[in-house]
């Protein structure tokens, strides 16, 4: 018969994409957090070449410091990465 039972491997894989945009949004939750809410401006842009973008930059009021999330096909990642990288600069100085 045609019948298959999927492999554990792909049934896991359903599981983790189903649950992964709520992890994303407790890890983005957390890390927002961590700064009062006037301390941050958060910007989305597009490349120069007019292509859908998902790019985030964020900016420290406080200290001007600026950061780029631009790595992954979601917002919520790419402010979560800059939002890291905004604590790595922020401690290093």
């Amino acid at each position: 018969s045609g019948d298959r039972c999927p492999s554990p491997l792909a049934t896991l894989n359903r599981i983790f994409a189903a649950q992964m945009p709520d992890f994303d949004r407790a890890v983005l939750g957390s890390l927002e957090s961590l700064f009062a809410p006037d301390e941050l401006e958060v910007l989305c842009f597009r490349p120069d070449t007019g292509e859908l973008s998902h790019s985030i930059k964020v900016i420290h009021k406080p200290t001007g410091t600026e950061v780029v999330g631009d790595e992954f096909d979601s917002q919520i990642m790419n402010k979560s990465i800059a939002l890291i990288r905004l604590l790595s600069e922020l401690r290093s100085n």
